[in-house]
């Protein structure tokens, strides 16, 4: 059977740095290694102009774990523009043992604005045209993106230094809105084992986007009732424990298949 590897994947101007304490948590909660990568335009690939099609992100993440000589199949974990990214790469058919989509959204099964709720725009234009400074960027996204205002002076230091460390240009930005309103549903569900996981208090993307999915596909659905947008900072035990069981659900079906 073979213990896969995850991969995690942030979304919309985030790095691998975001995700907090969840990977370590992860790895020593599983036992299995744990590789966070940015997206073309974010965190260690912030140089590159981002993709406006997610497939050309999928292409790059092959490429990086091909040039990393990773070996897979993985078990990824996407967030948000993450999320979407997955299930490209599910679609795409190579090297993607399973999938969880954390507060996603497809073209095609929910409308633009529960996709990006109208609250949003002004304060992603604002990110996306004008020059603002480091710390009123990454307060913004705290505010967008979080439920827990008491995490604001803990997080606050660490994003203001991968900010610093590798700022995130604005045409990126806009290139990556792009390519998440742009990215469709793909046209037959997933082969592979999918779980939907949401915050109940996400107020960039209405959690009836992952409802939508999950219906859509017949997968299951996991919600945190309070959590935001940004659950791994709202509630990274919660997402690890839900992580681990699934990851044991899917480890038990494997061995009764191969016993049968």
């Amino acid at each position: 059977m073979g213990s896969a590897a995850w991969v995690l994947l942030r979304g919309l101007s985030r790095a691998a740095g975001h995700w907090g304490d969840v990977p370590r948590r992860l790895a020593r909660a599983t036992g299995r290694p744990v590789h966070c990568l940015d997206l073309p335009g974010n965190g260690s690939a912030a140089a590159l102009a981002s993709p406006v099609a997610v497939r050309d992100m999928v292409a790059h993440l092959q490429a990086e774990i091909a040039q990393r000589g990773l070996a897979g199949p993985f078990d990824v974990v996407g967030l948000s523009m993450g999320a979407m990214v997955a299930c490209e790469w599910a679609a795409a058919g190579q090297g993607l043992r399973s999938a969880v989509l954390v507060n996603g959204s497809l073209r095609g099964l929910s409308p633009f604005h529960h996709r990006l709720r109208p609250l949003a725009y002004p304060a992603l234009l604002r990110l996306a045209f004008t020059a603002t400074g480091d710390h009123r960027w990454e307060d913004t996204i705290f505010d967008l993106t979080s439920r827990r205002p008491a995490l604001r002076a803990e997080v606050m230091p660490a994003w203001l230094q991968l900010r610093r460390a590798a700022p995130v240009r604005h045409v990126n930005v806009l290139r990556q809105l792009l390519a998440a309103a742009r990215f469709r549903a793909p046209a037959t569900p997933p082969r592979q084992p999918m779980l939907v996981v949401r915050g109940g208090g996400d107020q960039l993307v209405d959690p009836r986007c992952s409802a939508a999915i999950a219906s859509r596909w017949q997968l299951p659905l996991q919600t945190h009732p309070t959590a935001g947008h940004d659950l791994p900072l709202d509630e990274p035990g919660w997402l690890v424990d839900v992580l681990v069981r699934w990851q044991a659900l899917l480890d038990d079906t494997r061995r009764a298949a191969q016993a049968a």
